[in-house]
């Protein structure tokens, strides 16, 4: 099965990647933004996350084709049976992975903030200042059938609403 998680930054997705793989250790995981990171680094000597630097790199390559990250990782994962994608952000992104089990997390804003200060100490105000960049405010049309999770809970509850899902994953 291959599931995409869908949540804006600190929502909780590197999380629940992590605990669907704690289930089934056949997943890997595979990022949309994952190469722009990797460009940052080799390009730009980026340490730690810089989602400024990030989000223009995104968007400038994303100008020259819009679906540039999207046909990058769906070649990666054509082939593989147990594949999450752990940042889905954008339409495109969602519009190409038909048959895919969608996760999507909702987490509250106070909850969001809380943990990019805890997560990004050094650079936390970066984070919050691109909280209204259009790939954390999106409104996706979601298919029929997209599950929804509360990201707000703690690891022990959101195991637990894993636990009657993990059957269909």
């Amino acid at each position: 099965m291959k599931i995409a998680i869908y949540g804006p930054m600190c929502s909780g997705k590197t999380t629940l990647s992590k605990l669907i793989q704690e289930y089934n250790s056949s997943y890997t995981v595979f990022s949309f933004g994952q190469k722009v990171k990797d460009l940052a680094v080799e390009l730009f000597s980026m340490e730690g996350k810089n989602r400024s630097l990030l989000i223009n790199i995104a968007g400038k390559l994303r100008e020259i084709d819009p679906d540039v990250w999207v046909n990058y990782v769906m070649n990666q994962v054509k082939d593989k049976q147990y594949c999450i994608i752990d940042d889905l952000r954008y339409q495109n992104e969602l519009d190409a992975l038909n048959g895919w089990t969608i996760i999507r997390l909702i987490t509250p804003e106070h909850i969001r903030i809380k943990r990019i200060k805890e997560l990004y100490p050094e650079n936390y105000e970066d984070h919050i200042r691109n909280m209204d960049h259009i790939s954390e405010t999106n409104q996706l049309r979601f298919p029929k059938g997209t599950i929804e999770i509360d990201g707000s809970n703690s690891i022990d509850v959101i195991r637990e609403t894993l636990q009657p899902l993990i059957h269909k994953i």
